[in-house]
C-alpha cells in the first residue's frame, strides 16, 4: 500500500507535495529555558495557598522530563531541626508502609 501524500496544485494546475508545517515541541527547548518558564507557576505568598504548589504538582504529571525538571521547586530548601522528638517523629514516618 503507498503512503499517502498530501498535495496541492500549483498555478499551472500541477499537483505539488505540501511542505507540513513546522511543529515545535516544548520538549525540545533547552531544559534551562522551560525551569525559567516553570519559575512562574511558583507561588511567592505562601499564605494565600490553599494547596501548596497545586500548579507545579499538576505540572510534574505532565511527562518524565518536566517531572525531572519541576521537582526541586516543590521543596527548594530543607530546614532540619533535629531533636529527640523530629527524630521520633521521623522513625514513626519511615516505619509506616505507604
Amino acid at each position: 500500500m503507498a503512503a499517502l501524500n498530501s498535495t496541492s496544485p500549483d498555478q499551472a494546475g500541477r499537483l505539488l507535495p505540501q511542505t507540513p508545517e513546522p511543529t515545535c515541541y516544548i520538549r525540545k527547548l533547552p531544559s534551562e529555558l522551560l525551569r525559567d518558564v516553570f519559575s512562574y507557576l511558583q507561588e511567592t505568598d505562601r499564605s494565600q495557598r490553599q494547596v501548596p504548589n497545586r500548579e507545579i504538582q499538576n505540572l510534574r504529571l505532565v511527562c518524565r522530563g518536566f517531572y525531572d525538571m519541576a521537582s526541586y521547586m516543590l521543596l527548594p530548601a530543607l530546614k532540619v531541626n533535629i531533636s529527640s522528638s523530629s527524630l521520633e517523629r521521623l522513625g514513626d514516618l519511615t516505619a509506616t508502609v505507604h
